[in-house]
């Protein structure tokens, strides 16, 4: 399988799920995002909503509103 199969996969799968963004970058344009957007890691999960409180993020499910 190539890089771009799983990039098209992950596109499918994700495409449905409401406010998620996925990014595929090369090294330079990855660190950038990462400055911007506070995560820290090569892959992040930010789960924003309007009581931080009542999101959790599990195997198998998110909190989002």
């Amino acid at each position: 399988m190539t890089m771009a199969k799983v990039q098209d996969r992950l596109q499918q799968v994700v495409r449905g799920i409401p406010g998620l963004t996925p990014l595929f970058v090369p090294p330079i344009a990855n660190r950038v995002s990462m400055q911007s957007t506070g995560i820290k890691s090569p892959i992040g999960i930010k789960v924003l909503g309007p009581d931080p409180a009542c999101c959790s993020v599990s195997r198998t499910r998110s909190c989002a509103s």
